[in-house]
């Protein structure tokens, strides 16, 4: 998932057919994922020189890189999610000739109100212009703190936009032009009330689906919180692990800063390892106006064995039954017969030994 310098991992993602699977009978919930850092492509200059961006240490030392591997994440400060900061190195070759420190105030426009900001969204147009601070480290002899101005682009839709940046230093202008890039996800989060949860997310980026999944638990914490728990997720390529952290629910939403244990393993560094988690639960099975995935309440239905007795319609394999009011689905897997119920958006399998369809675990 984050091997987020933003390298595409083709994956083949089968989430569509086999989430049922991992959690028989469990509800689904829509799911977004969001990079709360974005890559700042490296880039060559007019003079043949090249500017390489990395991240953030908080020292005023050579910036790290593994023999110039860069990350080229820019990240927001733990201190303020408004402040974004990366390291920056100029080099000749392999000889380096300046670095330093590149700090921004970002745009906190969230006219969605889903709890991210708008330029971090893949759906959301970017064109601003912001301005921050280019911190010269080295030489040390030039050590100096200058006004620098970044202009953003991006259309909606787009993961991938432009950046131009401009600064003086001794009444010398300079510029630069390079690629921006955001990380977005979306798929669904499976859960059931016993507290296990799945999620599958993907992203299209010219014409490649890739993203991630994997399993683990959650807990609830009230009605308006929850805890995800030993949550590991797969891009095929590598297994990630998930500090566990919670979610608020704000209405239907449950949004929270979730922190993977590492974010992208090219590098020998933590990187790409702050996100955020939103799930939205419009299901309300009890109707009492929270969302079954913090309702306190066990939304199991009561009977987990099914009767199709009574007159029915069919369409094969579609049965409308009268005793539900409501359609079945008939399918045969592995040698089993399984039943897709309309009333409560679960899978029943056959049991030949008791004559009935039980709830397919």
């Amino acid at each position: 998932m984050p091997n987020f310098s933003f390298k595409l991992l083709v994956i083949a993602l089968l989430y569509l057919c086999y989430s049922k699977v991992w959690l028989a009978g469990a509800n689904t919930a829509a799911m977004q994922v969001y990079s709360a850092s974005f890559q700042v492509f490296s880039h060559f200059t007019n003079v043949g020189t090249v500017v390489y961006f990395t991240t953030y240490d908080g020292l005023s030392i050579q910036p790290r890189n593994d023999n110039l591997v860069f990350s080229e994440e820019m990240a927001p400060s733990a201190s303020n999610p408004a402040n974004y900061l990366m390291d920056y190195a100029v080099y000749s070759g392999t000889t380096i000739l300046e670095y330093g420190t590149i700090s921004l105030v970002m745009p906190t426009v969230d006219s969605d109100q889903n709890g991210i900001y708008d330029w971090l969204q893949k759906d959301q147009g970017v064109n601003f212009s912001t301005t921050g601070t280019l911190d010269v480290q080295w030489p040390s002899s030039a050590r100096i703190a200058v006004p620098i101005t970044f202009n953003f682009l991006r259309t909606a839709g787009n993961h991938l936009g432009e950046i131009a940046y401009s600064y003086s230093i001794q009444s010398i202008a300079f510029e630069g032009y390079t690629d921006w890039q955001v990380s977005n996800f979306s798929g669904q989060f499976f859960y059931d009330h016993q507290g296990n949860a799945a999620v599958s997310v993907t992203d299209l980026r010219n014409g490649i689906s890739f993203g991630f999944e994997g399993l683990g638990s959650f807990s609830v914490q009230g009605q308006n919180q929850i805890r995800l728990n030993n949550l590991t997720v797969s891009d095929s390529v590598y297994e990630y692990t998930i500090f566990p952290d919670s979610l608020q629910r704000f209405g239907t939403l449950y949004l929270g800063e979730i922190f993977f244990v590492e974010g992208n393993f090219a590098t020998t560094w933590t990187d790409y390892d702050r996100w955020y988690f939103l799930i939205d639960d419009p299901s309300d099975y009890d109707n009492d106006g929270i969302p079954d995935l913090s309702d306190l309440i066990d939304n199991t239905p009561s009977n987990p064995s099914l009767s199709t007795s009574g007159w029915n319609f069919h369409a094969w394999p579609w049965v409308y039954s009268s005793s539900d009011q409501g359609w079945h689905y008939y399918a045969a897997v592995n040698n089993s017969f399984l039943l897709w119920r309309e009333e409560d958006d679960n899978w029943y399998e056959f049991n030949s030994s008791t004559g009935k369809w039980d709830l397919f675990e």
